[in-house]
């Protein structure tokens, strides 16, 4: 996933809401099987800078110049996502189980 943005209202913020977007985020690429999340902050954005550490994120790299409204600098972060082996039937788990109950007789 490549997160292009993330924004909370000035008058909404430090009430957890950017916390909780992250774990919505972090809930969907684990459910979705996404192995890694990129994204571009600001460099003066400290707050959220942060807020990408406190869940994991690493900074990779310095995008020179990358924001054209100011020539400012962006900080290129990323998150590894470790990820369970995957079903050898493939598909969701839910759907394996219902396959497996189906072919047992006890999806009728």
């Amino acid at each position: 996933i490549h997160l292009i943005n993330i924004a909370v209202h000035p008058q909404r913020r430090h009430q957890g809401i950017g916390s909780r977007l992250m774990g919505r985020l972090l809930d969907y690429a684990k459910q979705n099987r996404v192995g890694e999340i990129y994204l571009d902050v600001r460099v003066s954005n400290k707050t959220a800078i942060a807020l990408y550490v406190q869940f994991g994120f690493k900074e990779i790299s310095v995008r020179k110049g990358y924001y054209q409204d100011n020539n400012e600098d962006a900080l290129l972060m990323s998150l590894m996502i470790p990820l369970p082996p995957a079903d050898k039937q493939g598909g969701s788990p839910g759907v394996v189980e219902k396959n497996r109950a189906e072919t047992n007789g006890a999806g009728s």
